[in-house]
């Protein structure tokens, strides 16, 4: 789907920051708050935007550690897998994906030893084929797709 130049500087705004009053996008776009409104509804209506949400700097709140996992379970044990991830409290996102995985997924922690267990009582619960743990250092760039002010600049 190709869009419009105005609504992709919508877009962009949003992916900036969603909370920013209509009157201060439509002076950085050039775009009446009206038309901003009306495709703003329509966005929403579409299925374009699936949320307003906000980004949490997790660490602010004690939870320091962050884990990206990638499983590959049976196909008896996959529907329970997911089920578990789905509703566990600590995972943050979770995806299915391919090359000899079943599932991604991003699991915030307080501590080392909180993420370890966790891990030790997926173990225990499944039987993987394959498990890669990556832990979170640093973000480098984070939600930053259609959100570059020099992708704004380039429209």
């Amino acid at each position: 789907m190709k869009l419009p130049k105005r609504d992709m500087l919508l877009l962009c705004q949003l992916r900036n920051n969603s909370r920013e009053p209509l009157t201060k996008m439509s002076k950085q776009t050039r775009i009446p708050v009206s038309t901003l409104y009306d495709r703003l509804k329509h966005f929403e209506e579409n299925k374009l935007i699936e949320r307003h949400t906000s980004i949490i700097n997790f660490a602010a709140f004690g939870y320091k550690v962050r884990v990206n996992i990638m499983l590959k379970v049976s196909s008896s044990q996959r529907d329970a897998l997911k089920k578990y991830l789905q509703n566990h409290e600590n995972v943050n996102n979770l995806y299915k994906i391919n090359n000899g995985f079943d599932f991604l997924f991003e699991a915030v922690f307080k501590s080392i030893e909180e993420a370890e267990e966790f891990i030790d009582n997926l173990e225990e619960q499944f039987e993987f084929k394959r498990m890669d743990v990556h832990y979170i250092t640093s973000d480098i760039k984070r939600e930053g797709f259609l959100s570059s002010k020099e992708l704004i600049s380039l429209l």
